[in-house]
């Protein structure tokens, strides 16, 4: 790729970005590379960065999208771990006062098998819900083990014995830390871990 000119950001990886609709870009990776990505992002001026997942807020701010996992103008390899089909990243810049973004689609071949069942489906996308309104103030690390918990979840949707163990870790971390959501953030995850909640869950409590 050309390097950008003044106000652009650039793009270059293995394999290789392909240009889609409203200036974002796509790479499409498989079980061949062990699903890794090697990027490199040209920023010309100004601040930048990648966030390589929109839908986590992984500094606690309130807004998923804004997050800075690489830094541009360096080489990174990534192996990601697919959760779903694609994952969507954000490449932002900022210059003088002025933001500008590209999304970055992810998308994983060889994924069928992680098809999430249509009978948790509303359970997906309620934990990618809550999610995106994770506690701002508290305990980092134990926010930051509820979240990784809640991602695990999701991603064990119709795997019986890996879904129960998590549903009851989340139960019990709720349980040990009963200021740790707000009384809204608790009667949303108390209500979808009570669906999750199997007999083998419930004889644990």
């Amino acid at each position: 790729m050309t390097p950008p000119t003044t106000g652009q950001i650039g793009l270059v990886s293995v394999p290789q970005p392909f240009a889609i609709d409203s200036g974002a870009y796509e790479i499409s990776v498989g079980r061949s590379l062990d699903y890794e990505v090697t990027l490199y992002v040209i920023a010309p001026e100004g601040e930048c960065g990648v966030d390589l997942d929109i839908t986590v807020d992984d500094d606690s701010d309130g807004d998923p999208t804004n997050d800075t996992d690489l830094e541009c103008n360096q080489l990174h390899t990534e192996q990601f771990e697919p959760r779903a089909h694609e994952q969507r990243a954000r490449i932002w810049m900022e210059n003088n006062g002025v933001k500008k973004s590209h999304d970055l689609v992810i998308r994983f071949l060889d994924v069928e098998e992680l098809v999430v069942p249509e009978e948790y489906q509303g359970a997906y996308d309620e934990i990618s819900e809550i999610l995106l309104d994770l506690p701002k103030t508290g305990d980092d690390e134990i926010i930051g083990f509820y979240k990784t918990l809640l991602i695990n979840l999701r991603a064990s949707l119709g795997e019986k014995e890996e879904m129960s163990s998590l549903v009851i870790d989340l139960r019990r971390l709720l349980e040990d830390y009963p200021n740790l959501l707000d009384a809204e953030q608790k009667s949303r995850a108390t209500a979808l871990l009570t669906t999750l909640s199997d007999s083998t869950v419930q004889s644990s409590f």
